[in-house]
């Protein structure tokens, strides 16, 4: 059973969210992934959004809040959350986003198809105007509308908003 569901790590960071971390830590916390932990890496917000996860979730056995005495920045406080972490897998969700409920199974299951496979990126569904669209990344780093959206293929680049990469991924790259 744990080659089906290795522990994943999903590392979610926050600086004065409180528009955004209620809806994404609770779509986070009702995924039908049955073995992850949460690691909240919040970077001193002054808005209450630590407060408002202390008490909406903080008794949910599954998320670890590490707080920032200071604001460290993105890439610092994902690598303070990675080295909270300790799946198989880490997976790092922008605190603006939603996930649907078989997302983590998805990324599970493209990511242990093939061992050449590093890291994943999501589906990410912008609405802009109105409308709703997926992204691809291109070579230079600009998000572009996904030809294909709903397909496994492979790219240049993912989404920073939303992936997954295996841990030993990221200890080869000096991150963990």
């Amino acid at each position: 059973m744990e080659e089906c569901y290795p522990l994943v790590s999903i590392i979610v960071l926050n600086y004065n969210g409180i528009r955004f971390i209620e809806k994404c830590l609770k779509s986070v916390l009702d995924t039908d992934y049955p073995k992850f932990e949460v690691i909240l890496v919040d970077n001193s917000s002054t808005d209450g959004s630590a407060e408002l996860v202390y008490n909406l979730f903080g008794n949910d056995p599954r998320l670890k809040i590490i707080l920032n005495p200071k604001n460290v920045g993105f890439a610092l406080g994902n690598n303070i959350g990675s080295k909270h972490s300790v799946g198989k897998y880490l997976v790092f969700l922008n605190n603006d986003t939603e996930v649907e409920g078989s997302w983590l199974k998805e990324l599970v299951k493209v990511a242990t198809s093939d061992s050449r496979i590093g890291i994943v990126g999501c589906k990410v569904v912008t609405s802009f105007k109105g409308r709703a669209e997926a992204l691809m990344v291109d070579r230079f780093g600009h998000s572009f509308p996904a030809p294909f959206p709903n397909s496994v293929r492979g790219v240049f680049a993912v989404e920073g908003a939303a992936f997954l990469i295996k841990r030993n991924v990221w200890e080869k790259l000096g991150r963990g």
